[in-house]
């Protein structure tokens, strides 16, 4: 967002948007430092790793600087295929891991999304706080008349992406006896990418409803969808090691969930989802259906996803980051 703006009480200060990705990482962080140093505030949230410079630079103005590390950055750097060579990638990894943890153990707090990740961390005050949904959203938005006429079925909402499987998805939804069409949210990693999603012969039962406001997007799986879908790519370190939003976003929907079979998955969603493995079009296939013809077993894993999001949600998990951020501010 490059103009300043206030939504819903809460000033934003716009930055310039990147041309490139070494725009972002060596010239966007000076425009952002220059932006933190005229606010003048007590407190900086410290969110993309590339930004970790501007974070000394701020504890040396004798600032409070919380890192949000919300995923494996070195591990992510290996699956860079933007990065050339795999050896390449390797050394880079190497090396920023030493940087970050070097640079977080000198600011007032860590906090991430999932306790393997913080585990990483050298650091007196490490703070878990999930990335939750905000129930609020899910309440009463009205569909545009177009939704309203769409035919309940699966459902995907977010990157369209190799990584998340969105063609072994599609696939899987063209094999599939019970589902009648698919419907998709999210805007495409390339158009390279979505030419190939659509030869697909599963393609004729999608819908693609491009990027939708959010709140849209949470009432049509109230109102559309009978299972939700997260099939992210099981071999990609930051999944193994993350629990996606998506999944309470669905169980907030009252949606069903079919995930990929990744173990720290299993243990987090095992009462709520059934799981299969993400890069086969057939078991996925016979995993949706199983799942629809199970009525009873679906019924049981909605009400016991509703049950826990009720008690997990952002409502409640943002005190947590509040009773942070007062903490180092009174100290």
């Amino acid at each position: 967002m490059e103009k300043d703006v206030t939504i819903e009480g809460v000033q934003i200060h716009g930055v310039r948007k990147p041309s490139s990705r070494i725009d972002r990482i060596f010239k966007l962080s000076k425009d952002c430092y220059q932006r933190a140093v005229e606010i003048n505030s007590q407190l900086y949230h410290i969110h993309d790793p590339e930004l970790l410079p501007i974070a000394l630079k701020l504890k040396k103005l004798g600032k409070l600087v919380i890192y949000d590390a919300h995923e494996n950055t070195p591990a992510s750097i290996i699956d860079k295929e933007w990065i050339p060579f795999q050896f390449v990638r390797n050394f880079v990894s190497k090396v920023f891991e030493k940087y970050e943890l070097n640079v977080s153990k000198q600011l007032d707090a860590v906090i991430s999304v999932a306790e393997p990740l913080l585990e990483r961390y050298i650091q007196n005050e490490k703070v878990l706080i999930r990335n939750l949904p905000i129930l609020d959203n899910f309440k009463g938005e009205e569909l545009s008349p177009e939704m309203q006429k769409a035919e309940k079925g699966a459902v995907y909402a977010g990157g369209l992406t190799s990584a998340r499987n969105i063609k072994e998805m599609i696939d899987a939804v063209g094999k599939s006896y019970q589902i009648k069409v698919l419907h998709l949210f999210g805007e495409w990693e390339s158009k390279d990418y979505m030419t190939i999603c659509k030869r697909s012969k599963g393609w004729s039962k999608v819908c693609y409803w491009g990027f939708k406001d959010s709140k849209q997007v949470y009432t049509f799986l109230k109102e559309k969808g009978l299972i939700g879908l997260i099939l992210f790519d099981k071999d990609i370190k930051n999944h193994k090691i993350a629990l996606p939003n998506k999944a309470f976003e669905y169980m907030a929907a009252g949606l069903p969930i079919l995930m990929s079979d990744i173990a720290y998955w299993k243990e987090n969603f095992h009462s709520v989802a059934k799981f299969t493995d993400p890069s086969d079009s057939e078991k996925i296939s016979k995993s949706i259906d199983d799942m629809i013809s199970d009525q009873k077993q679906l019924s049981e894993r909605v009400e016991k996803g509703l049950r826990e999001v009720n008690m997990l949600n952002w409502q409640k998990e943002s005190q947590v980051l509040i009773d942070l951020y007062r903490r180092l501010i009174n100290t």
